[in-house]
């Protein structure tokens, strides 16, 4: 969210001539703190995991090939939309 805004600023300065009611702080969004996210827990399907998931999907073809290409592909959920 606070690239964003930051890019968002930067273009109005740009293309719009903004200017900021704080001369200390161009772009006001350079003033927020800028927070760390925790690197997240990879988790791994166990074989037994991988049995259940496409036992789910097994009277469903496309959805059962869509399941498991994302499974031996290896892609994260971030990948998958």
């Amino acid at each position: 969210m606070r690239q964003t805004l930051h890019e968002l600023y930067s273009y109005a300065i740009k293309h719009h001539d903004f200017r900021s009611r704080d001369r200390r702080y161009p772009n006001p969004a350079a003033r927020v703190e800028r927070k760390r996210e925790p690197a997240r827990q990879i988790r791994f399907l166990q074989l037994d995991d991988i049995t259940a998931q496409l036992g789910v999907v097994r009277d469903y073809p496309v959805i059962h090939a869509m399941v498991a290409v994302y499974i031996y592909a290896g892609l994260r959920c971030e990948e998958t939309i």
